[in-house]
């Protein structure tokens, strides 16, 4: 009897002091290859709640302006597409080298979004999201109007004909 209850007794010890468990499926994909997670955002599992971005039909647009008003461009010369509901890919080639330059949108309510470099390095991977930056829009008649404040200030206060921001 007491030879039976030792290694018992041992077990429960090990448990409590932390023993790890064993690795399941979800335990590897959490812990996975952190350049997967950089190039899409979404890779560990963990959406943002169910979008008010499949809501706001300027999704596309807004990236567009935000990005032109945060890097003082154009936004006519910049193409973009959805590529989730609330996550917007834009790119642009810098006219004076010719040197092509892509960030992407989260849209994370029907007025404001964040951004993020993509591929800045050649490396094809995206960069942090820049939640320094607050970024607000919104549409007023034919136009939509862009707010960036960085840390409480205000760097850009844009409004762009939303016939510029198409395509």
């Amino acid at each position: 009897m007491r030879f039976v209850a030792a290694p018992l007794a041992l077990s429960f010890i090990l448990a409590a002091c932390g023993s790890s468990p064993t690795p399941t499926a979800t335990d590897e994909a959490d812990t996975g290859d952190i350049t997967n997670l950089m190039s899409d955002p979404f890779a560990s599992g963990s959406t943002p709640a169910a979008t008010v971005a499949a809501t706001t039909p300027y999704a596309i647009e807004a990236c567009k302006a935000a990005v032109a008003a945060l890097n003082g461009r154009d936004p006519a010369t910049m193409k973009g597409k959805k590529l989730t509901d609330d996550l917007v890919h834009v790119s642009y080639i810098r006219p004076d080298d010719g040197k092509r330059w892509q960030s992407r949108c989260r849209i994370d309510d029907a007025n404001h979004l964040t951004w993020a470099q993509f591929d800045a390095f050649g490396d094809g991977q995206q960069g942090r999201w820049r939640t320094e930056d607050t970024v607000g829009f919104s549409v007023e008649g034919k136009n939509l109007h862009v707010k960036v404040s960085t840390e409480g200030e205000l760097m850009s206060d844009e409004t762009y004909p939303l016939s510029k921001l198409k395509g």
